[in-house]
């Protein structure tokens, strides 16, 4: 019955559309709410119509009845969800990377737009967010991510159920690697912070007269804005690095 409502092309690319569809709703860069859904829509039907003939001979045939066809899908959703949120967990490490650094600076407060959130976040994360989406689609990242997803496939193979424990512990271990790559990134700031502070203590104990606050706040933003120009390039050269290796590790299948 299902052979002759849904031809077996038709159920391919309805197939790959959803692993697609799925991952680039959580993909940086678009699966920002600033995207329309439409566009994103599109971009993954054109998509999974070019990679159908390759994807194609490994799927499994039609299946006889709804049900199979239903559970079918869902599990490519899941899978595509499921590398779509490895990305965007990476992704966030510039949110917490923005947030120390904003605390560090006292610029906590000053808050704007974040592309990434749709929401409003700290200066530093915001700018870092937005960074980190043109360099994902000028280095041609965006395209990695797509070859990345192709060669899924392998890894998480249609119509057999997903390796939870695979899934649980990269997730794990990208939460991991994010926290990690957020200190990394921030952690010239920490030290510009500690050693700062230490010296309106010191400043402080020697000159008690003075409002060593009013001094320093003023200081710390300038000091914490000359780190930033002096180490943004390295600490998204790093992102980068991670980002790259997260895309290669699903293409090679670890």
């Amino acid at each position: 019955m299902l052979a002759q409502l849904l031809p077996a092309d038709l159920f391919a690319v309805a197939l790959i559309f959803a692993r697609f569809g799925s991952a680039m709703v959580m993909l940086p860069g678009l699966g920002q709410q600033t995207v329309p859904v439409r566009v994103r829509l599109l971009l993954a039907l054109a998509v999974a119509v070019a990679v159908a003939p390759v994807v194609a001979p490994g799927l499994p045939r039609l299946p006889d009845d709804a049900m199979t066809l239903g559970l079918l899908i869902m599990g490519e959703v899941v899978i595509g969800l499921f590398v779509g949120t490895l990305a965007n967990i990476l992704a966030s490490a510039l949110q917490i990377a923005g947030m120390i650094i904003a605390f560090q600076s006292n610029l906590a407060s000053a808050t704007i737009f974040n592309p990434m959130l749709a929401q409003e976040a700290s200066v530093y994360g915001s700018m870092l967010a937005s960074l980190a989406i043109v360099l994902i689609f000028s280095t041609d990242l965006d395209h990695q991510a797509i070859v990345a997803l192709v060669d899924s496939y392998r890894l998480f193979q249609p119509g057999l159920a997903p390796d939870i424990q695979l899934m649980t512990s990269a997730l794990g271990r990208i939460v991991s690697d994010s926290f990690k790559l957020a200190v990394q990134i921030s952690a010239p700031f920490l030290i510009l912070s500690f050693v700062f502070n230490v010296g309106l203590g010191l400043l402080a104990r020697l000159v008690p007269q003075m409002q060593v606050f009013f001094v320093g706040i003023p200081l710390q933003i300038m000091g914490s804005m000359a780190v930033l120009m002096l180490t943004l390039a390295a600490g998204m050269a790093l992102f980068m690095q991670h980002y790259a290796v997260l895309f290669s590790h699903i293409q090679s299948g670890r």
